[in-house]
C-alpha cells in the first residue's frame, strides 16, 4: 500500500501535459478523485477555463504568484489552499523567478 503515501512536491503522477507554460502530472490510483501535481514555470500566465463539471482544491507549495477567480485576484504562496467551485472561470499567473506549484483534487476530470 506504500503507493497511497505521497508528498505535496511529488504526487508520483504521470506527465499528462507539458507546454512552454506549464506541465502538468496526474496520480491515477484514484477512480472518483483526481489528483494533479502543476507546475507553472517562471513569469508565465496559463489558460483561463471554467470549472463546469467540477470542484477543485489547490495547496500551492512553491513559488509566488496570483489566480484570478471570476471577477477577483488572489495571491497565492506556499501554504495558501485555494477552493474553486463548480462554474468558477480560473487561471494562473506565476510571479516569480521559479515554478508556481500546486497540487490539485477535483471530484472530475480537469482539462487544464
Amino acid at each position: 500500500m506504500q503507493e497511497h503515501i505521497n508528498y505535496i512536491m511529488n504526487i508520483n503522477g504521470d506527465v499528462i501535459k507539458k507546454t512552454d507554460i506549464l506541465e502538468i502530472r496526474k496520480n491515477k490510483l484514484l477512480d472518483n478523485l483526481h489528483c494533479y501535481s502543476v507546475n507553472v514555470y517562471p513569469e508565465q500566465t496559463s489558460i483561463g477555463q471554467t470549472s463546469t463539471d467540477f470542484e477543485q482544491v489547490l495547496h500551492f507549495g512553491l513559488g509566488v504568484g496570483e489566480i484570478k477567480m471570476n471577477d477577483f485576484m488572489y495571491e497565492v504562496r506556499p501554504g495558501v489552499v485555494v477552493t474553486i467551485p463548480k462554474n468558477t472561470f480560473y487561471y494562473f499567473i506565476n510571479k516569480g523567478k521559479t515554478n508556481l506549484y500546486f497540487v490539485s483534487v477535483a471530484n472530475g476530470e480537469v482539462d487544464y
